[in-house]
């Protein structure tokens, strides 16, 4: 099923925000309680069709390839060689570059398929009280 222009509309704005999901659906949907609308948006960024509008997003910001994950590593090691002492500058240099890199993509999820048994044991540990 197609995405209608709100649900394209929150995925535009998720990426522009830091991916803050929750944030971005209820800049579109405004009357949404914070839980409902992290679960909502969660369920319209599962959907095959959001991840295909994603990747059409970032599509020209890859070819153009504006920032690399090599220069983002520059950037920090100068921050970390240039902010000695400057926390507060150090760490909103360092939250830039996070939204950078998740605006671009370098934080995909990866899904991971698991098979087998999981054990569990429990062990019951019973202290004695010491008489005197």
């Amino acid at each position: 099923m197609a995405l209608i222009e709100k649900q394209k509309e929150f995925i535009r704005i998720y990426l522009n925000n830091g991916l803050d999901r929750r944030g971005a659906y209820q800049q579109i949907y405004t009357t949404c309680t914070n839980k409902a609308a992290y679960t909502n948006a969660s369920n319209i960024l599962a959907k095959p069709e959001a991840d295909e509008y994603i990747k059409e997003l970032q599509a020209p910001l890859n070819k153009k390839d504006l920032i690399t994950k090599e220069q983002i590593l520059l950037d920090l090691i100068e921050i970390k060689n240039n902010t000695k002492g400057d926390n507060r500058t150090a760490q909103t240099a360092i939250k830039a570059l996070e939204s950078i890199s998740k605006l671009l993509g370098f934080y995909e999820a990866k899904k991971i398929e698991l098979s087998g048994e999981l054990k569990q044991e429990i062990i019951q540990i019973r202290y004695k009280k010491e008489e005197d």
